[in-house]
């Protein structure tokens, strides 16, 4: 079991032990850590980078950053669909393919 399994367990205990009282600030410290690394990989973001992320239907989109907003990033399908604002928490970077 890996040191991050072990993690998520000792953490899922902590929660099942809370009374009603500690739920708020338990779901304010989640709500930080989101905005956290979504800002760390916001500010990884270019115009133009490569990424994909999973859209309606559990469809994967893959695309170009357009442009990069406080919260969201705009991002062009590759297939030429219309674009897509996207929380950049559900965005992924994709390695494009090298033409040799």
């Amino acid at each position: 079991m890996s040191n991050r399994e072990i993690t998520l367990q000792v953490a899922m205990q902590a929660i099942r032990s809370m009374e009603l009282d500690d739920l708020p600030t338990l779901v304010n410290a989640i709500k930080r850590r989101r905005e956290l690394l979504s800002s760390i990989l916001k500010n990884g973001l270019a115009i133009g980078d490569m990424v994909s992320f999973v859209g309606r239907r559990n469809l994967i989109v893959v695309g170009r950053v357009r442009k990069i907003n406080a919260k969201n990033v705009i991002v062009e399908p590759n297939d030429g669909g219309a674009a897509w604002n996207v929380p950049a928490a559900m965005l992924k970077p994709v390695q494009e393919p090298c033409n040799a």
